[in-house]
């Protein structure tokens, strides 16, 4: 069963248990079962009629909340029957028993209906993005050609044996079937002359017969006139236009008979709620009266839905199920347009008829046991409707060997030039498969677990390795410095304890002024005093200050790099983790773009399908509710919905909302500017439908 079908009988079911509850409640000697816990089976073996239609009751509210099978309801009426003699004190459980039934059998119709209707939509789909696509339509050719060219061999050989059979054969007789135009155009294209559509043809080749002798050169005219395109495309093109029409004809006309079965459907939840008040609002009624009102209602509709669905699945008063059945569906534009008139009228009468013989319904009239008969009739009788392989072969889309036997030709010598290819090279191949794995491994060995560690190692101290001096070198080359500028000012200067103090302390802070007086003496006569003075020993101590103040300023360096130790660390593994990072992102952004790719996908189908059901509601003529073919055709339009909503995303609860959206639209309780408001609602809500 589909949703729809499900959530519709359990609605209906739900409205059925109120009555139920009172009448066990209001029946004193149903207390008094001994064993309540009795199957339909095993109650109808001790032939007690209540016992029966109480455990069928159980049974059939327990298989109403899933998916009933037809053969256990066919089983329950079957036993019912054995007691159409029996009589029983109150017919409540009996009309009960049947209605329950006759859901079960409305909401399997109903499913039935709606399934079958599904491989016609989407055979519509299939076509309408064929049509109209010139490389489509040539390549739908290519696709079909084979079997074209077996089908006039085949016509043309068992042409060939009627004529020997019914005539001596001759090379004119030969000729005639060999070039006979409706021979070749029947057998490539078999629906270029069929039915109403050969009909149409020939009425355009006598006009052209009239100036051409050769009749296949004015019927080629005729399909290039048609069309306006080349021979054989325009043959494509009229064998589509065909189906669509066709595919469109039936699903209007299932569609008028499942919108007729929802026009039919039982409603007992208005009657329940005032049954115990009268037009002025007092309380007039008994309990027993009061039940006996909701009962007829009960029973009421439970005729009109059994008399729907004979009319409807057993074609006692409906055409258009008729011509569902026998798939007499016609091709072309004018008469299918008359076809769909006239089943939409015959169903209108259908329902005025049903609707009219059940005004004056009364249960004395018609007990429950004819109605259990004729919904078992129905069971037994029901035509095969929805027996799909009659129009897959001649309206449906190709099979999967028509349609993928030129993708797998070019695979299979597409492959095999690639597997020679690949093979020829398997030596660079490995080799160069190698070298990318060595590089990928030697990429994130040395490039990001290295100096991941490196950091960690930094931000723990553990390894202090940058530096350009160390604080003892420059201790001791300060020393040295000062060890030599004093040594020097004794020998020249003669200077006190207290001044070779003071002096060692300017030599700390940088100051070497004695030194500096000295050479620039002896500067003065740099030869005499490079061999005899201190000339010499005073740029020797210059290059030790020198050395000193290059020490000094390396110290200074090496602690600007310490403090940014970690800086370095981190800009060094930057660039190999942004990479990577960028890489993990490319890849997620591709797989989380599949879905979104599939989303946009599915919009479009959503967003045509919407757009029918708009205009849906636009071209009904009907202001408060929609007709029964309109309704139908809703219904199969929002099966549609329900299974593009398969491939939306379960985040966020969109697939959920979305469905709760098509429940909306499925309720009959919404009228049509209700509905209408849900449309609008769904295209300000969901941005795939925008």
């Amino acid at each position: 069963m589909t949703t729809y079908a499900i959530e519709e009988v359990q609605r209906l079911n739900g409205s059925l248990l109120e009555l139920q509850r009172e009448h066990l409640c209001s029946v004193s000697h149903l207390t008094t079962l001994e064993n309540t816990t009795l199957t339909p089976k095993q109650a109808w073996q001790t032939q007690n009629n209540t016992d029966f239609l109480l455990a069928a009751i159980q049974a059939l509210d327990a298989s109403l909340s899933g998916v009933p099978r037809m053969d256990d309801i066919r089983t329950y009426l079957t036993w019912y029957a054995t007691f159409n003699n029996s009589t029983t004190d109150d017919n409540t459980l009996d009309w009960l028993f049947v209605t329950k039934c006759t859901l079960a059998v409305y909401g399997h119709t109903i499913s039935s209906i709606l399934h079958s209707t599904l491989p016609i939509s989407e055979s519509l789909t299939y076509w309408d993005n064929i049509q109209g696509n010139v490389w489509y339509e040539a390549y739908y050719g290519i696709q079909t050609a084979p079997g074209r060219l077996y089908s006039l061999v085949m016509n043309t050989r068992q042409a060939l044996l009627d004529t020997s059979i019914t005539s001596d054969v001759t090379t004119s007789s030969i000729k005639n079937v060999l070039t006979s135009s409706d021979h070749i155009l029947g057998s490539l294209f078999p629906m270029a002359l069929r039915d109403a559509n050969k009909n149409r043809i020939k009425q355009r080749q006598h006009s052209f017969s009239r100036y051409h002798g050769h009749p296949g050169k004015s019927l080629a005219r005729v399909f290039r006139k048609l069309y306006s395109a080349p021979l054989p495309l325009a043959l494509i093109r009229d064998e589509i236009q065909q189906k669509r029409i066709a595919l469109r004809t039936f699903r209007t006309q299932q569609a008028s008979i499942l919108g007729l079965l929802i026009k039919m459907a039982p409603d007992f939840g208005s009657v329940l709620d005032n049954r115990n008040v009268s037009n002025d609002g007092f309380l007039v009624q008994t309990d027993q009266q009061s039940q006996l009102v909701s009962l007829h209602y009960v029973a009421r509709g439970t005729t009109q839905c059994v008399k729907a669905l004979s009319s409807c699945l057993l074609g006692n008063n409906s055409d258009a199920s008729a011509a569902a059945n026998r798939m007499d569906i016609s091709p072309s534009p004018s008469s299918s347009s008359s076809s769909v008139a006239s089943s939409v009228i015959n169903i209108q009468e259908t329902r005025d008829a049903i609707e009219q013989s059940i005004q004056n319904f009364s249960m004395i009239s018609i007990p429950p046991h004819q109605v259990a008969k004729d919904l078992k009739q129905v069971i037994d009788q029901q035509p095969k409707l929805y027996d799909l392989q009659v129009w897959k072969q001649d309206y449906g889309p190709p099979t999967r060997w028509t349609r993928y036997w030129v993708p797998g030709l070019v695979i299979v010598f597409g492959g095999k030039m690639t597997l020679d290819y690949l093979f020829e090279r398997k030596d660079n191949i490995m080799t160069w498969t190698k070298e990318g794995i060595q590089t990928v491994r030697e990429f994130f060995v040395h490039w990001l677990w290295e100096p991941t560690l490196g950091v960690l190692d930094t931000i723990r101290f553990k390894d202090r390795r940058i530096g350009l001096s160390s604080k003892e070198g420059l201790k001791s080359d300060l020393q040295s410095l000062e060890r030599m500028v004093t040594q020097f000012a004794r020998d020249h200067y003669h200077l006190s304890d207290d001044q070779i103090i003071r002096l060692a302390s300017q030599v700390r802070d940088g100051d070497v002024s004695v030194v500096l007086r000295a050479y620039e003496n002896e500067i003065k006569n740099p030869l005499r005093n490079a061999i005899r003075g201190d000339l010499i020993q005073t740029l020797l101590i210059q290059i030790q200050k020198t050395k000193v103040d290059v020490d000094i300023a390396m110290q200074a360096l090496d602690k600007l790099l310490k403090s940014n130790e970690l800086n370095f660390a981190f800009l060094a593994v930057a660039p190999s983790m942004l990479l990577t990072w960028a890489t993990f992102s490319w890849i997620k952004n591709m797989y989380q773009k599949r879905g979104g790719n599939r989303v946009r996908q599915i919009g479009q189908p959503l967003k045509d399908t919407l757009r029918r059901i708009e205009r849906l509601f636009t071209l009904d003529t009907n202001k408060t509710e929609l007709s029964c073919e309109s309704q139908g055709v809703l219904l199969c339009e929002l099966l549609l919905l329900r299974n593009y909503a398969q491939y939306l995303p379960t985040r966020n609860s969109v697939r959920e909302l979305f469905l709760e959206d098509i429940r909306d639209l499925e309720a009959v309780r919404l009228d049509k500017q209700q509905k209408k408001e849900t449309i609008i609602r769904m295209h300000h809500s969901w941005r795939f439908l925008i």
